[in-house]
């Protein structure tokens, strides 16, 4: 998809696409259906990130992905993803894969529209 966007190619990748790729493998390792769960991963990891000395705009995009990845269904308007971002894309890319075949477990509190 990337590639298709002219966002990368085989000789330059950016760093926000590993940002994201890291996002794929932890947005569902805590995520149980829960709101607080949706945060799990922030709760678990920043200790070890800071610890490790991780840059803190690249944990920060990665927790943000994360945590946006139910789009508008995230009951925390803040945590909504926006606009043409990187979370956006990802947030997309979940609902193709889990939402749309049904698989993806909601929080029981809901946005008020």
């Amino acid at each position: 998809m990337f590639t298709k966007m002219k966002q990368m190619n085989e000789n330059t990748r950016p760093v926000w696409i590993d940002i994201l790729r890291s996002a794929a493998y932890l947005h569902n390792l805590f995520y149980d259906g829960s709101l607080q769960s949706v945060f799990k991963a922030r709760e678990v990891l920043m200790p070890l990130a800071i610890k490790h000395e991780v840059a803190i705009n690249g944990i920060s995009a990665l927790f943000q992905s994360i945590e946006g990845q139910l789009g508008e269904d995230m009951p925390v308007e803040a945590c909504q993803v926006k606009g043409e971002s990187p979370s956006r894309i990802f947030m997309w890319a979940v609902w193709f894969v889990e939402e749309y075949n049904g698989s993806k477990m909601m929080p029981e509190c809901r946005v008020i529209l």
